[in-house]
């Protein structure tokens, strides 16, 4: 449960809640219900702009129908706030299940319930709309066709939505794209490149003063940095654009998914492999480490799959869905390999006589079971955000819900720099095997 919570709440962190520019193209032939934006937080005095075209077709191609079927049509666009979406029509809605039959039931109730603003758009014509905000909360954008008209017409419907927020006063910038709960994200990107750079910087001199004793798993953990960099600067590149155009293009999208995706694999290979500890590269749980890297060849491969996906369709759902499953199962051998480690360790401390080794393997067991218990932590905390979020923190907050859980991806990459920094061997085993003479004496 605490694995598919970390998962959720992490996707969560890649995806934008929306975009700040919606195009939308239907063609309505009856009773409907269209959900335009969702939700979207909008501060006062920010500015909503609808731009539409209409277009009225028959489909036996009489156009002395079409005259005359004009006034059998009434599109109504409604704008909401939280309180009234949820109290006058999302529960007709959701239960509905935007059945038609079930919403024509319903459509007069629709159309005549409270509402911010709404506006009846002109049939067979091209118009805009723009509405500006009285007061901050968060605004949905519905769309109803009130009465069906006649059946042998259909309607051709192309929207083009735009909502814009007003930046501090003292902003260089008066207007942004980004929702209010969203505005500070592109802040606390930029910050975190600047953080990672000067982490991998002090670890590129860590591994260079220290080049003797590093080993592979250091160089794994360099390139988990570098990526992560890479997949930060990707996001600072998007967000740039959502912030000029009001959205992502496919090709922003697809660099940042890909990057994103890679990020995740390398850090998971990373952390299976520190979790092995003394088992890696050793001809012991040869079943369970060909398990763990087949899980983490499968993440990578479904989830390369998933992260081409710019649409929610079925079969992206279905590798969202498979890749997330790959993901808990390697999470879970991570766990695993680390107790096993642990387990390990105090067997060679508890069953061995007393060695020059030792003082080494007792530090091994520290180092393992801080590691354990942050990496615990690492999985429970995103559960206690949740909590937070939703009983201390209000719709405005939830770019501090973002902001923790990158300080805590933040500690645990620096942990792990840490407890496994390169070191040298002998510094545990001089005083017990004859390497150290001390031949100075203390009077």
């Amino acid at each position: 449960m605490i694995l598919l919570l970390l998962i959720l709440l992490l996707l969560n962190n890649i995806l934008l809640s929306n975009s700040v520019v919606v195009k939308y193209d239907s063609i309505i032939n009856t009773y409907s219900y269209s959900n335009i934006i969702t939700s979207f937080g909008m501060a006062k005095d920010g500015i909503i702009t609808i731009n539409y075209r209409l277009d009225l077709t028959n489909n036996n191609n009489n156009n002395n129908n079409n005259n005359n079927n004009l006034n059998e049509y009434y599109l109504l666009m409604v704008i909401v706030t939280q309180s009234q979406k949820v109290g006058w029509y999302s529960f007709t809605i959701n239960n509905n299940n935007n059945d038609d039959g079930t919403i024509a039931t319903n459509i007069l109730q629709l159309c005549n319930s409270p509402s911010q603003s709404r506006y009846n758009l002109n049939i067979n014509n091209n118009g805009n709309y723009t509405y500006k905000i009285p007061s901050n909360d968060l605004y949905s954008i519905l769309l109803f066709q009130c009465y069906n008209g006649n059946p042998l017409t259909s309607l051709k419907v192309e929207l083009d939505v735009s909502l814009i927020n007003i930046r501090p006063i003292n902003d260089n910038n008066k207007y942004t794209q980004f929702a209010i709960e969203e505005v500070m994200v592109p802040r606390v990107i930029d910050a975190e490149i600047i953080l990672y750079t000067i982490f991998i910087l002090g670890l590129i001199f860590q591994l260079y003063m220290n080049k003797r004793y590093v080993k592979i798993v250091h160089f794994f953990y360099l390139l988990t940095l570098i990526f992560m960099i890479i997949q930060l600067i990707s996001r600072h590149y998007q967000l740039n654009e959502i912030e000029i155009l009001g959205y992502s293009s496919i090709k922003m999208l697809l660099a940042y998914n890909i990057t994103s995706h890679i990020s995740n694999v390398i850090s998971l290979a990373t952390l299976f492999i520190i979790s092995l500890g003394l088992n890696f590269g050793h001809n012991v749980l040869l079943r369970e480490k060909k398990f763990g890297f087949i899980a983490i060849t499968s993440y990578f491969i479904i989830g390369f799959g998933g992260a081409c996906c710019t649409e929610a369709t079925d079969q992206c759902k279905s590798l969202w869905l498979v890749s997330y499953v790959m993901r808990s199962i390697v999470l879970l051998g991570i766990i695993v390999a680390m107790n096993y480690s642990v387990a390990q360790l105090r067997a060679i401390i508890i069953n061995s006589a007393w060695a020059p080794s030792t003082p080494w393997h007792y530090h091994k067991l520290q180092q393992y079971q801080i590691f354990r218990f942050i990496f615990l932590i690492y999985l429970i905390l995103p559960t206690i955000f949740i909590t937070i979020q939703s009983t201390l923190f209000t719709w405005k907050d939830n770019w501090m819900i973002f902001l923790m859980t990158e300080l805590l991806t933040l500690f645990i990459y620096l942990h792990v720099g840490i407890n496994f920094a390169p070191d040298r061997d002998d510094f545990f085993n001089r005083a017990f095997d004859g390497t150290y003479n001390n031949r100075e004496r203390i009077d």
